[in-house]
């Protein structure tokens, strides 16, 4: 089954990447019911984060809030209460403006420049790559009115060891953006 998004996704900034699929929390996260220092059990509350875009998530995705950082963590989305909030159970405080990326399984993902791009889009395995370190790809821009340029990586045969979403980074040009197809197993 072939997984589309409403929306294309953005490079966030110039010569940093991001993860492939994501959005950004938009206010700290916070969870309420979060304790166990000094011993204790843990306790973990469902909480209400807010993000800049939230229609790339459905419930029961696995999320990965800061990937590639020590305050990394991934956890199960619970609802969508609207199109910008989920509700999960969040272990760790987060800050606001931080990636949260997808961490889905797959067997094949499909990327697409949109036509009129300033530059290549990069595609990579790492938060620390660059134009020419930990490069999978380059997908090349192109004019507006031409069709645009693309990729796939697919895993083929019996038994399969699955792809996931959280292995794959974008870099290039901040505003230029792709499309992404994701095939689940």
């Amino acid at each position: 089954m072939k997984r589309t998004f409403p929306q294309v996704f953005t490079i966030a900034a110039n010569n940093s990447a991001n993860p492939l699929v994501y959005t950004t929390s938009t206010a700290a996260i916070t969870p309420p019911g979060l304790s166990g220092q000094g011993g204790t059990a843990y306790t973990v509350t469902p909480t209400l984060a807010t993000l800049a875009a939230n229609n790339i998530f459905i419930p029961q995705d696995l999320i990965s809030v800061e990937p590639g950082n020590a305050n990394a963590e991934i956890i199960r989305v619970i609802s969508t209460p609207s199109n910008n909030t989920i509700t999960a159970e969040f272990k760790k405080a987060h800050a606001a403006n931080v990636y949260i990326g997808l961490h889905f399984k797959i067997a094949s993902l499909y990327v697409q420049t949109v036509a009129g791009g300033a530059n290549a889009i990069y595609l990579g395995n790492n938060k620390g790559m660059s134009s020419n370190s930990w490069l999978i790809a380059q997908v090349q821009k192109t004019s507006a009115n031409t069709q645009p340029y693309d990729w796939t990586d697919n895993e083929q045969g019996s038994g399969i060891n699955p792809l996931n979403t959280n292995e794959y980074w974008a870099y290039g040009t901040a505003g230029d953006q792709y499309n992404v197809v994701l095939t689940y197993i």
